[in-house]
């Protein structure tokens, strides 16, 4: 009868500094109006850990997904 489902959106096409980007200039709706951080200590610690992906990640490997798709796709 009841059924849990989950889906997750994946951008690969946007970078992990645009994110960082995106997360900064709209920290006080992610905060006071999408309730998806409590406090700007949490979105700091959100944004230190893509900051840790930025450094010990591939963007090669990262846009790899990515460039599969489009080649099955063409």
């Amino acid at each position: 009868g009841v059924s849990e489902i989950w889906g997750l959106q994946y951008h690969p096409e946007i970078t992990y500094k645009k994110m960082v980007d995106i997360i900064k200039f709209r920290k006080d709706v992610l905060i006071k109006k999408r309730n998806r951080f409590k406090d700007e200590e949490e979105i700091n610690n959100h944004i230190n850990f893509i900051e840790e992906e930025i450094r010990i990640s591939e963007k090669d490997s990262r846009m790899l997904e990515l460039r599969n798709w489009l080649n099955i796709i063409n």
